[in-house]
């Protein structure tokens, strides 16, 4: 996943909306961009029910 939005770190939560209803993952690994500096790219993990 690649998204602007300062402040993730491993272990957070993300919330991702899909049509059956919103799925939980948590960020295992996250790579900064430098520019913007609020950029990143994580792998994440999904959580079961």
């Amino acid at each position: 996943m690649t998204a602007q939005s300062p402040a993730v770190r491993p272990g957070d939560y993300i919330e991702i909306a899909s049509p059956d209803g919103p799925l939980k993952f948590q960020v295992d690994e996250i790579e900064y961009y430098s520019d913007p500096a609020d950029m990143w790219m994580a792998q994440l993990y999904p959580l079961t029910a």
